[in-house]
């Protein structure tokens, strides 16, 4: 099992976007067998990077999956960034507005660095 955590930034609303792509893997069928959780940033005056996070426990075999569900969610939004990290590293995917052919390929690189199963960081 592989721990993966989603954080979004650069966007107008990341706190919106946070809980949008979390219901979007929730209610995915093909990624079920994804344990899913999200963690609320508490925020105080000592801490003004804090931030939501989606944690993911998944096995590496429905990375697959997962990317196209993200993949699936990026072609409704306009501009953000996500950062996926785990064990492997971190990647950040840069979402503005024009979805290319090749996100699918961008988001599966993202989430092969941070299971590691891919040695380099994707931009």
């Amino acid at each position: 099992m592989v721990e993966l955590n989603f954080m979004i930034s650069h966007a107008d609303d990341a706190a919106a976007e946070i809980d949008s792509l979390y219901k979007n893997i929730v209610e995915d069928d093909s990624v079920l067998k994804i344990k899913k959780s999200i963690s609320r940033a508490q925020l105080n005056a000592d801490d003004m990077g804090a931030e939501d996070v989606i944690r993911l426990i998944l096995e590496p075999s429905v990375t697959a999956a997962l990317s196209a569900c993200v993949t699936a969610w990026i072609t409704r939004k306009s501009r953000l960034r996500i950062k996926v990290v785990g064990p492997g590293g971190m990647a950040e995917i840069d979402v503005n507005g024009h979805v290319k052919p090749s996100t699918i390929e961008t988001v599966t690189r993202a989430i092969e660095v941070a299971v590691g199963s891919e040695a380099s960081e994707t931009s």
